[in-house]
């Protein structure tokens, strides 16, 4: 059986809400990572969290080359837009 992907989330509104979306997230079989997040992280908090996972549900992070680069190395290739899913 192959892994779930993983997916980090960043966006503090949907941080602040993340229970509610945790069925969504197993409906589309993904494992969430969801770091405590007040507004954004810094460059070199993403650059270690963001080899980790799949996709990224981005919010007002800093996102300068690096932090693709670092995604790119593990496997983020682009921030994935959270409009996709349903809103309550």
């Amino acid at each position: 059986m192959s892994a779930l992907p993983k997916v980090l989330v960043t966006c503090p509104p949907m941080l602040g809400m993340i229970d509610s979306f945790q069925p969504l997230f197993d409906q589309q079989g993904w494992q969430v990572t969801a770091p405590k997040v007040v507004q954004t992280l810094s460059v070199e908090e993403l650059i270690d969290l963001v080899p980790q996972p799949d996709g990224w549900i981005i919010g007002d992070d800093p996102a300068p080359r690096a932090v693709f680069q670092a995604g790119k190395a593990g496997r983020i290739l682009r921030p994935l837009n959270a409009c996709f899913l349903p809103c309550a």
